[in-house]
């Protein structure tokens, strides 16, 4: 696996298990909203466990630890592990469709500055509108 690809994935981990955000937490209003937040980031912290571990940047079996350890239990492990396959599905979707977004994106663009040179070159044309 590329350096590039590693470092790609890993901001991935880094972007899941720094979520909830902790401007968030600042705006929780009670303890039952700050124990949820919690909750969802140590969540979020074996999610991103989990993707390290699926893509090799870290050795060994957290999940299991985890497991072990009674931090989390079978149905919930399984969840990460789903939740693990589903990011990992629509990594490859966004793989497949980002040439056809930049094209189209680049397309738009295009299209957008001959607008603006054929409004320069010929401003009547928006008084038809008005």
């Amino acid at each position: 696996m590329s350096q590039e690809k590693k470092e790609v994935l890993e901001k991935i981990a880094q972007v899941i298990e720094s979520l909830p955000s902790k401007s968030l937490l600042k705006k929780c209003w009670n303890e039952e909203q700050k124990e949820r937040w919690h909750k969802q980031r140590k969540w979020n912290i074996l999610i991103a466990k989990a993707w390290r571990e699926e893509h090799n940047l870290i050795k060994g079996d957290g999940l299991d630890i985890a497991l072990k350890n009674k931090e989390i239990d079978k149905l919930e492990k399984e969840g990460i592990e789903l939740l693990v396959e589903y990011y990992n599905t629509l990594l490859e979707i966004v793989k497949i469709v980002a040439p056809y977004v930049d094209f189209f994106h680049s397309f738009l663009r295009l299209i957008v500055s001959l607008l603006i040179v054929y409004l320069c070159h010929y401003p009547r044309f928006l008084l038809t509108f008005s």
